[in-house]
C-alpha cells in the first residue's frame, strides 16, 4: 500500500524567505515569526547581525570547507534533538559566497552549486522548517538585465512563503509576497484567535488581493470582488475576515 504524506496544516514544515534592506527588520521579524508559529529555532548568522533573543549556533566560518561542514553538522545535529526543529540561515547571500571553494576557473561556482544542493536535500529530507533570511538580491524582481544564480532561484522556488521588510523611519513593515495555502484538519477544533492575529491574517489576504490585481491600491469594490473569487476556493474567508479586510483598504 502506498504511504500518503500528512499534508494537513501543522503537519507540513514551514519553508520560508525573509528579504529586505539592511536595517529594515528581517531578523527582527524572523524572530516574531517563530513565535507566532511556535517554532523552536536555532540561527546560524552568516553577518553576525542577528542580536535578537533567538539562540545562534556557533560554527566556524573561516574558509568554505569549514562553512559547509560546519552547516551540515548542525542540520544533523538538530534534526536528532527535540530542543529545535527550525534553523534559520541569516544572512544567506553570505552563505552562498562561503560556499564557494577555492578551486581554479568555474569549478569554483560548480562547488558551490553541488554543496548548496547538498545541504537542501538535508534540509528538505528532514522534518525541519527552515527560514531564508537575505538582502533583495534574493528577490528575483531585483533582477532585470541579469540572471540570478541557481541558488536564489532554488530557495525562491522550494519556500511557502516569501515575505519582504522594508522601513520608513521607525516604522518597519513586512509584506507578503507568495504563499500556499495548507489543507486544513476538519478533524481538529478550531482555536480562537485574537484580534491582533486576526488582523493579521487579513493584511496577508489583502496582499495577496492585491498581488493578483496587480494594484497597490485597489479600490474597496475591486477588493470585494477579488475577495468573492477566493471565496469559493478558500474555507477560511468569512464575513468577519471580509470585514477586516475591507477594514485595512
Amino acid at each position: 500500500m502506498l504511504k500518503l504524506k500528512d499534508r494537513r496544516a501543522g503537519n507540513i514544515p514551514k519553508r520560508v524567505l525573509i528579504y529586505g534592506d539592511p536595517g529594515s527588520g528581517k531578523s527582527s521579524y524572523c524572530n516574531e515569526y517563530c513565535r507566532e508559529n511556535n517554532l523552536k529555532e536555532i540561527v546560524i548568522d552568516f553577518d553576525s547581525t542577528n542580536f535578537t533573543k533567538s539562540p545562534v549556533v556557533n560554527i566556524d566560518l573561516s574558509s568554505d570547507l569549514k562553512a559547509y561542514k560546519g552547516i551540515k553538522e548542525v542540520i544533523k545535529e538538530v534534526k536528532n534533538t527535540e530542543e529545535y526543529d527550525t534553523i534559520v540561515f541569516d544572512g544567506v547571500g553570505t552563505m552562498l559566497d562561503l560556499l564557494i571553494s577555492s578551486a581554479n576557473g568555474m569549478r569554483r561556482f560548480a562547488d558551490r552549486s553541488d554543496r548548496f544542493n547538498s545541504i537542501l536535500k538535508e534540509l528538505l529530507s528532514s522534518d525541519l522548517s527552515v527560514i531564508f533570511i537575505g538582502q533583495w538580491d534574493m528577490s528575483l524582481d531585483s533582477y532585470q538585465d541579469t540572471t540570478p544564480n541557481k541558488s536564489i532561484i532554488r530557495i525562491n522556488s522550494l519556500v511557502n512563503w516569501i515575505y519582504s521588510c522594508k522601513r520608513d523611519g521607525d516604522t518597519f513593515t513586512q509584506t507578503l509576497i507568495k504563499f500556499r495555502k495548507e489543507l486544513e484538519d476538519n478533524k481538529t477544533e478550531k482555536k480562537s484567535v485574537s484580534k491582533e492575529s486576526t488582523d493579521m491574517v487579513a493584511g496577508d489576504y489583502l496582499e495577496q488581493i492585491k498581488t493578483n490585481l496587480n494594484k497597490p491600491n485597489p479600490s474597496k469594490i475591486e477588493v470585494l470582488r477579488e475577495y468573492k473569487e477566493m471565496k469559493k476556493s478558500d474555507s477560511n474567508l468569512n464575513d468577519e475576515m471580509k470585514d477586516r479586510i475591507l477594514k485595512l483598504v
